[in-house]
């Protein structure tokens, strides 16, 4: 159990991500869809389909939120990409991004369910994070995702099971992780502080 996924991984760290405002806990009862054994639907008038710029948080709560362009393509996959170096309360550490499936759970949220790889500074490969979370869009047409209907799944390098967050209803305490759409003419950054603006 000496692995820094089990020191470092909360619902934040697992979408930095990722989790959400729901209505009721039943959402993690949603039916699966059938489309994964038939042809591929079309979710492309759903608000979710879309490039997105998402504000996750890091794997410690002392690291700043970071920019994560995340892609849910109009058939169901989903992509969440992470920085691929973070330091977590054993150092440093390596990840992919998360790659998944999503689909629509009503006319203003989105399930979707991905997989993240970890290895440490040697290069060692250390195991994988499954993140199973909805995402609500907001009537501005942001997301917002608090952490609170999160489930987190940690494996070793051998897929054993080491930790499962299931959801708890509740925030847990970080900052909410938000989304803009990306267009041609806005990446979607929010406007910066002043404290973050860097001086000369």
């Amino acid at each position: 159990m000496n692995n820094h996924l089990t020191d470092t991984i909360d619902r934040r760290t697992a979408i930095g991500g990722a989790a959400v405002l729901a209505a009721t806990a039943g959402i993690f009862g949603h039916a699966r869809s059938s489309s994964a054994q038939n042809a591929r639907a079309d979710y492309s008038a759903h608000p979710m389909a879309g490039m997105w710029l998402a504000l996750p948080n890091a794997a410690l709560p002392t690291n700043p939120m970071f920019a994560a362009p995340s892609f849910f393509s109009p058939d169901g996959y989903s992509l969440f990409s992470f920085p691929p170096v973070d330091i977590g309360e054993n150092g440093l550490f390596y990840q992919s991004a998360f790659f998944g499936v999503w689909e629509p759970v009503d006319d203003t949220s989105g399930r979707w369910h991905g997989v993240s790889m970890s290895s440490d500074a040697t290069g060692l490969f250390t195991g994988s994070t499954e993140l199973d979370t909805v995402i609500t869009i907001l009537d501005d047409g942001t997301f917002i995702d608090d952490g609170s209907w999160s489930r987190v799944t940690v494996r070793d390098a051998l897929n054993n099971v080491l930790v499962v967050i299931e959801p708890t209803g509740e925030p847990d305490g970080r900052p909410p992780v938000t989304a803009r759409k990306m267009t041609i003419d806005d990446a979607g950054f929010p406007a910066p502080s002043a404290a973050a603006t860097p001086t000369s």
